[in-house]
């Protein structure tokens, strides 16, 4: 994939409204997880005020109770390991959507960059 404006060159073809990737909270990457402690870890022995922040996802997904507890488990890993981090999920509408639940279409990139500046700088 090339970068194009900043941006990942998306497939051509939009997913569906109704996609629905299934999320078990029971099969979190562990990896990924301790992964993420070590740059925080980075971050506070070099004095860098890092954020996690949810990245985007379908409207559709953000309407579920397996969103909710896939989310929950995690958000306890990042308090557990004093993971600075902010709650806040960026809902993606049907309209916005690009080629897979959790990107938006190139043409909404300017929306969304612009609600995630603004949930860092609160």
């Amino acid at each position: 994939k090339k970068i194009i404006d900043n941006y990942v060159e998306q497939d051509k073809k939009k997913v569906s409204s109704n996609y629905y990737k299934k999320l078990d909270s029971n099969k979190i990457d562990k990896d990924n997880l301790s992964n993420l402690k070590k740059i925080f870890e980075i971050c506070k022995t070099n004095e860098i005020n890092c954020i996690h922040l949810n990245g985007p996802i379908s409207s559709k997904m953000c309407q579920t109770e397996e969103i909710k507890n896939y989310l929950d488990k995690i958000y306890k890993y990042f308090e557990e390991n004093k993971i600075n981090h902010k709650k806040d999920v960026i809902c993606i509408t049907n309209d916005d959507l690009g080629d897979s639940w959790d990107h938006p279409k190139p043409s909404s990139k300017k929306k969304y960059t612009k609600i995630f500046f603004k949930l860092i700088n609160n």
